[in-house]
């Protein structure tokens, strides 16, 4: 195993089968030490069409993945192969990853590791962007491989996540010795209940400490639950005064039911600032949860070929195709005989009008005609960003798109539509359906309804399916129904069918 950068020149440059798993909202696993979380299981057609998936351990100090083959006896018991897999970083560069070749694999078993270090520096923002874990595995026969067809498949594993807040006043407090059992409500039957209890202990009155129990009721399910609780101390502006963080696992014995949270709340550090902390005689706390159970679904995303028509010369094709894109790239990029400029904004990019017209039937009939740009030389790309233009460019010569964010997606897809070039709302439309989450849900179904593009919708609908509970609730979501209360009872009236 290594930890230095990935290189890409370890891989073959064809008969490779690439599975890329996305583990959303990693750090709520509620695995314990001996649990694991598995990928969806994929077939590898290049080897027998033999079974395999992932597994990771969350709980450990170091997170570990492993590479699984299923005891399907239908298969052969050895599988001669090869894979290299690793993690992949926030700036989207391969770490700690693992390279076995020529391995005889044995049907049922497991054969080498990565682990990923919990100690390093900065290790969410490195690992975990938008609490996200991705693993990338490779695996491919040997040389004498007969097929050439790349397989790429995408896979994601969400952690379910409900999150509670309420503010809770605790009456003269500085007279407080009562023992008070708050509930701690739940909006979804698949979690359960819990009640925080408030009591003082401790020394002299002044010298206390606010003890805060948290227990799982005892109607609730036995099973295990992940508990992160934040406890703020309001002042009496309704700003946070301070505050601590701690998290927890219920494990599925019945004989864990409490977690003391770690006190942080002294009587006389508030005592002392009462004109800070008091609007009238009351404390005010602000309770903060997020409570997970497990995986809310997991799933094969897709799988896309690069199926060669003749695979005796796909290989020459292929670099042979790359070879001549580049090319005339490079001359773009010179402004070698280039006859037109792209604009936006302040930024002008050179390009040749034989290759726009060949992209695009609209920057076609504006040449074919005289319109002003066949004049001017210049087409005005409107509302397109410097970094945006590049790309359309790139993509114009090459086909291919890099380095996309929701908002440059959101903006080359309106482009695209605006000048008909199809492969690139298609490109734009799968990113974004990768991209689709609770906080962005609703501006995906605008603009996929905006658009009436199918793909987008049909993804939207089944992501607001899955999750409507907490769709619903979001504030994204009621302001969506006072702008646009037609799109959203279609959507809801959908949602309520597929449910029945």
């Amino acid at each position: 195993m290594s930890s230095g950068d990935f290189s890409p020149e370890f891989l073959p440059k064809h008969g490779l089968f690439t599975f890329i798993w996305k583990i959303y909202n990693f750090s709520f696993s509620p695995h314990g030490e001996k649990g694991r979380l598995e990928s969806p299981r994929f077939n590898v057609e290049s080897l027998d069409n033999s079974e395999w998936y992932l597994g990771v351990f969350p709980g450990r100090a170091p997170v570990t993945c492993h590479v699984y083959r299923p005891d399907n006896k239908e298969e052969p018991e050895f599988i001669r192969t090869n894979y290299m897999y690793s993690f992949l970083t926030a700036d989207e560069t391969r770490q700690y990853w693992c390279e076995m070749k020529n391995l005889n694999f044995k049907r049922g078993t497991n054969l080498g590791y990565i682990e990923l270090d919990r100690r390093i520096r900065n290790f969410k923002d490195i690992f975990l962007p938008n609490d996200t874990l991705t693993v990338v595995f490779h695996m491919w026969k040997n040389n004498d491989c007969a097929t050439t067809i790349n397989t790429r498949c995408t896979a994601r594993t969400s952690i379910c996540v409900e999150r509670r807040l309420f503010d809770y006043q605790i009456n003269n407090f500085l007279q407080y010795r009562c023992r008070s059992n708050i509930p701690v409500k739940v909006a979804s039957k698949r979690l359960p209940s819990f009640e925080m209890i408030f009591s003082c202990t401790g020394g002299a009155v002044f010298d206390e400490k606010l003890l805060i129990k948290i227990r799982r009721l005892a109607n609730a399910e036995k099973k295990s639950i992940f508990l992160a609780c934040k406890i703020s101390v309001l002042n009496k502006n309704g700003d946070v005064g301070f505050s601590a963080k701690e998290e927890h696992r219920f494990s599925a014995s019945e004989n864990e039911t409490e977690w003391l949270f770690p006190p942080f709340i002294r009587v006389n550090k508030i005592a002392s600032s009462a004109d800070m902390y008091f609007k009238t005689k009351s404390l005010t706390l602000r309770c903060e949860f997020a409570i997970s159970h497990g995986i809310l679904f997991s799933e094969i995303e897709e799988c896309s070929y690069e199926v060669p028509e003749d695979q005796t010369n796909t290989l020459s094709l292929e670099a042979e195709r790359k070879t001549v894109a580049n090319d005339l790239l490079n001359m773009c990029n010179q402004g070698t005989l280039c006859d037109v400029k792209l604009s936006s904004g302040d930024e002008t990019l050179p390009a040749h009008w034989l290759i726009l017209c060949a992209r695009s039937d609209v920057f076609k009939a504006m040449f074919e005609s005289d319109m002003t740009e066949k004049a001017s030389g210049i087409v005005t790309i409107p509302n397109l960003e410097v970094e945006d233009l590049k790309r359309l460019v790139v993509f114009l010569y090459t086909d291919s798109l890099e380095d996309l964010s929701i908002d440059s997606a959101t903006s080359l897809y309106t482009v695209a539509d605006l000048y008909q070039i199809e492969e690139l709302k298609r490109k734009c439309a799968n990113f974004l359906v990768c991209g689709i989450s609770v906080a962005n849900v609703c501006a995906c179904l605008q603009f996929g309804d905006l658009y009436q593009d199918d793909i987008l919708m049909n993804a939207v609908t089944a992501f607001i399916c899955e999750r409507k509970d907490v769709v619903y609730k979001s504030d994204d979501w009621k302001n969506l129904m006072l702008v646009d209360s037609n799109l959203t009872a279609r959507i809801m009236l959908f949602v309520s069918n597929e449910t029945i």
